[in-house]
This record gives C-alpha cells, sequence and structure tokens, in this order.
C-alpha cells in the first residue's frame, strides 16, 4: 500500500474517532483507554486535522477574482508599493492560521493538563482500594522447621497461611530477616527461598488468588551467619496485582515474630534439608531422577584459539516416567559451563570474578543441537527410565577485548547441574573432564 493511501486511511479513521469522542459521555483519558490509544497521540490528530481544516477553508468570491498587484521593475518607489498591498492581503490569512494554532496549543496544553490531574486522581484512587483489599489479608498460622544444614549453620523453614479476600491477582515475595549478622559483624537482611515443590503455580506470573487460604514455605540457609530469634522478624511483602497501569504498585508488609517460635529454634533439627513431601510428589521425583552422564570431550587436544567441543547426556536414573512441562528442560533445570586452569602455563590465561567452586563460569545449555547448518530446540515431552537426550556444545574463549584465548596448557572442564525446585544453592551434581589446550 502506497504512503498517499495509508495517510488517508489513518486521516479517515481518526476523524471517525473524533467524531465519536464528541457525542461520547466518556472523558477524553476514559475514551482513549477504551480506543487503545494515548492521550497524547489523540491531541495531535485533532489539532492536526483542525489545522488541516483551516488551511482547506474556502477563500472568498472576490478575494479569488482580484488580480495580484502587478510590480514593476523599475522606481524602488513603486515596487516598494506593490510589496506592501501584497503583504496586506496575505494579513488576514497569517492571522487567522497563527489565531488557530495558539487556540489549539492552549487546548491541547489544558487539556493535558487536566488528564494528567484526572489520571494523578484515578491513581490515588486505585492505591486506596489496593490498600483496602491489601489490609484485609490474615495471617492465619506460622510455625517454624529446624532442618539439617551442610554448613554446620542455620538452615530453617518458616511455614505461613494467608488468607485472601477477593478474587485478584497478588504477587508475593518470599520473606526476608532483619538483624542478621555476618561473621564480620555487619547488620544485614537475609533472604529466604521459596519451597516449590508444595504449590509451585502460586509464583506463577499472573496467578489468580481466590477468597480462601494458602499455604507458603520459605527456606532460610544462614550458614555461619548469626541471628537472635529474639530480635529478628520475619518480613513478607505482598502486592495487589501482578503489574500495574498506573505507573506503580500498592504493596503491604506482614511481619511474623521469630520471638514467638523459641521452643522450636532450641530443639533438635530435622534430619532433613526441606519440609517433607509426600511420596509420590512430582517435583521432588524430577529434582531426584534428573542427573548428567558420558561427559565426553571432543578432542583431547584443542588448538589455540578454537573451541573446546564436547557431549553430555541428560538422563532419567528413576524408575518412573518425568513429564517435562512446556516440552522445555528449562522449565525444571539449569545446566552451567566452567574451565579450570590445571598448568602453570593455563593459569596465565585471563579469568574473570565470574566463579563456580574453582571453575570460571563459561555460559551454559541451550538444549539445542545443529541439524542442517540450523540452530534446533530440543522438545522432550517426558523422559522414560534410563532414557537419555544428548546435548552437543562447545565453550570459547575469544581474544582480546575478552579473556582469550586460552593460553597453552592444561585445563578442566566443569559440567554443573541446578534444579529450578531444589533450595539448595549448590550444584546437584558436577561433571569434570580434562582437555588441553596446545600451540
Amino acid at each position: 500500500m502506497r504512503r498517499e493511501e495509508v495517510s488517508a486511511r489513518l486521516e479517515t479513521e481518526w476523524r471517525d474517532r473524533l467524531s465519536r469522542q464528541a457525542t461520547s459521555s466518556e472523558s477524553i483519558a476514559a475514551f482513549c483507554r477504551s480506543e487503545g490509544v494515548t492521550g497524547g497521540t489523540f491531541y495531535g490528530w485533532r489539532s492536526r486535522l483542525s489545522l488541516k481544516a483551516v488551511k482547506a477553508a474556502p477563500v472568498k468570491a472576490d478575494e479569488i477574482s482580484k488580480p495580484l498587484p502587478f510590480i514593476k521593475l523599475g522606481p524602488t518607489k513603486d515596487r516598494c508599493v506593490g510589496e506592501q498591498e501584497h503583504m496586506n492581503n496575505l494579513k488576514p490569512r497569517l492571522t487567522a492560521f497563527l489565531f488557530v494554532f495558539l487556540v489549539s496549543f492552549v487546548c491541547i496544553f489544558f487539556m493535558g493538563y487536566a488528564e494528567a490531574k484526572e489520571g494523578a486522581a484515578e491513581r490515588k484512587a486505585h492505591h486506596q482500594r489496593s490498600l483496602e483489599i491489601l489490609d484485609q489479608i490474615k495471617l492465619v498460622k506460622s510455625s517454624v522447621e529446624l532442618l539439617a544444614s551442610k554448613k554446620q549453620g542455620n538452615r530453617f523453614a518458616i511455614h505461613y497461611s494467608l488468607q485472601f479476600p477477593q478474587t485478584g491477582e497478588y504477587e508475593t515475595f518470599p520473606a526476608y530477616l532483619d538483624e542478621v549478622s555476618s561473621p564480620a559483624g555487619s547488620i544485614s537482611l537475609a533472604y529466604g527461598t521459596y519451597f516449590r515443590k508444595i504449590h509451585p503455580e502460586y509464583l506463577e506470573r499472573r496467578f489468580v488468588f481466590e477468597p480462601r487460604t494458602y499455604d507458603f514455605a520459605v527456606i532460610f540457609d544462614l550458614g555461619s551467619s548469626n541471628f537472635d530469634p529474639a530480635r529478628t522478624k520475619a518480613n513478607i511483602t505482598i502486592c495487589y496485582g501482578y503489574t500495574s497501569e498506573r505507573g506503580s504498585r500498592t504493596c503491604r508488609l506482614i511481619t511474623i515474630k521469630l520471638a514467638d517460635f523459641q521452643t522450636a529454634f532450641t530443639s533438635q533439627p530435622s534430619s532433613l534439608r526441606e519440609p517433607a513431601v509426600a511420596k509420590d510428589n512430582f517435583w521432588d521425583q524430577q529434582e531426584k531422577s534428573i542427573r548428567l552422564d558420558d561427559l565426553r570431550i571432543k578432542h583431547a587436544q584443542v588448538k589455540t584459539g578454537l573451541p573446546v567441543e564436547f557431549s553430555f547426556a541428560i538422563t532419567n536414573v528413576g524408575t518412573s516416567d518425568i513429564e517435562i512441562p512446556q516440552q522445555s528442560f528449562y522449565s525444571l533445570i539449569r545446566i552451567i559451563y566452567g574451565w579450570e586452569p590445571i598448568s602453570a602455563t593455563a593459569k596465565k590465561t585471563k579469568t574473570n570474578i565470574q566463579r563456580l567452586g574453582a571453575a570460571v563460569m563459561a555460559g551454559g545449555a541451550q538444549f539445542t543441537y545443529i541439524q542442517d547448518g540450523k540452530t534446533v530446540s530440543i522438545r522432550q515431552s517426558k523422559m522414560h527410565p534410563g532414557e537419555k537426550v544428548l546435548i552437543s556444545d562447545h565453550i570459547h574463549l575469544p581474544g582480546p577485548p575478552f579473556d582469550g584465548p586460552f593460553k597453552p596448557g592444561e585445563y578442566k572442564l566443569h559440567i554443573f547441574l541446578f534444579n529450578n525446585y531444589s533450595t539448595d544453592q549448590d550444584p546437584l551434581q558436577e561433571l569434570i573432564q580434562v582437555f588441553e589446550i596446545v600451540r
């Protein structure tokens, strides 16, 4: 479609829209929302079409028939008289144009101001309504469960139940602790991790809560950090509406005093690292069943400047089928790559600060493979017991200004497995293979 046709079609649409707004009982702001257009676009088109109408206004018959003055190319005085007459004829049109322009500008300014004022009032009313709804959320019950810790420190779960007053989109955040001191003596906040093996759908984007009670659990692993339950509070942030069309969200803070659970903190910790779940809990089964295997480096010796190619398998070591949500491994696991210099010459390779243990992080699995020169995503609906899915990939350190290339020498390739539903910060599994960079 030619530009002229597009312009004509838009002009027709906006003439119709402006005509409908003029006969509508809605405010301009409300009308624009119902039409799916912005207020600025509305005012811009209204001004543009108003000015176009002025320019297209019919000229009086006597002005059309009146001949233009003849300017002699002679004495300066006669030429100036002709120019003066010509300017006198243009003055009425220029005056009318400027008048309409100024009136349109003033109207746009004051209507924009009125719309902003109306929008501010509407946001204030929405904020007040949201506060009233949030204030009705009730903390029905709460408890503390001590758990086993790998770090010889404080690991525990806070269980709490919230009763929501009405159907709506609420965004909940995992509880955090205040007054937690590090070994160095500094005071900071400690953020917990949602225990997602029970009702993970509560945390999905735009999940709609109904007027009933919902149970949550948040796990804290403070390691060597110290805290006094008598002085510490767990804070839960809840916002009404996942996203806001009005520029800001309204949130509320619900507090749980850990001083109410002094007895729990002095009891013997459980032998479990997480709260107990049903034996057939899918999220627990898939965490225990999905593992990595068969890490192989394509070439034990790789020339400097070339990528290090390798392959490994994702396997189901469990005894039952594992469903893959959305047919994507991303929904369950993350696989991170890393490299570690071993020989003295390899340690001359520049490294960055992104480390995982002894390894320098080097990207992760994209769950793709190459077919006929094209990158294809791996789509897997389920994995049977013993089934393996092969992943082929590589790591590469490009030259300056980046960290590479790898210096000649001996290295270790690390492959780390993380599960999205595990509350451990450490990887579930690590595969290691040695490779060498040669000139």
